[in-house]
């Protein structure tokens, strides 16, 4: 997987976000997208490259303006998992029947 390509070169276990909204845990909650983007921000490390995997990130109300917003960031590199089909414009909104879609800061 990714994520032991990353640690192998020595990206650091907490430059690395895994969110998967289909965990049982997970899926009790009903989650807007702010507090998911929130939580999410207050884990970045600053200075350093993070990667953030969102997985049935369809789950969250609004789930486009928080990878939008992640995405903005210059110290982030977002991958979404299993997006549903939406209609409109924009990279992310299009980027369905692809495994990993991934929007990329470096």
């Amino acid at each position: 997987m990714f994520k032991d390509e990353l640690l192998a070169s020595d990206v650091s276990e907490r430059q690395i976000t895994f969110i998967n909204f289909e965990e049982p845990e997970m899926v009790t909650a009903a989650y807007k997208w702010r507090e998911v983007y929130d939580e999410i921000l207050a884990k970045l490390q600053p200075r350093h490259m993070n990667y953030i995997f969102l997985d049935e990130v369809q789950a969250v109300d609004g789930w486009e303006k928080m990878v939008d917003g992640l995405h903005a960031k210059k110290i982030t590199t977002v991958m979404v998992k299993d997006v549903i089909a939406r209609q409109g414009g924009g990279n992310v909104k299009t980027a369905t029947n692809i495994m990993w879609f991934m929007l990329d800061n470096i």
